[in-house]
């Protein structure tokens, strides 16, 4: 049975082929222009009617209403922390 064989995706093979030193300034170079990505996703799961979208309008600064609908599907919220 023949070994795997490793594809490189990163860096690319035409970069690969120029040797140790292209590879280094490749990886230099993606090091420069990186940002950070300051952004965070959460998703509450969890039994119907257990207070998910009380908590979210909790952690968003809205009021609780005692009488609101259940949530049919999926809701999506965007939040901007301060």
């Amino acid at each position: 049975m023949p070994p795997e064989i490793c594809q490189l995706t990163s860096p690319p093979p035409e970069i690969a082929k120029k040797g140790i030193k292209a590879i280094r300034r490749y990886f230099a170079e993606l090091e420069k222009s990186k940002q950070p990505l300051n952004e965070v996703k959460i998703i509450f799961v969890g039994d119907g009617a257990a207070g998910k979208t009380s908590l979210v309008k909790q952690l968003l600064g809205e009021t609780f209403d005692k009488h609101e609908d259940t949530t049919h599907g999926i809701n999506i919220r965007n939040w901007q922390a301060r």
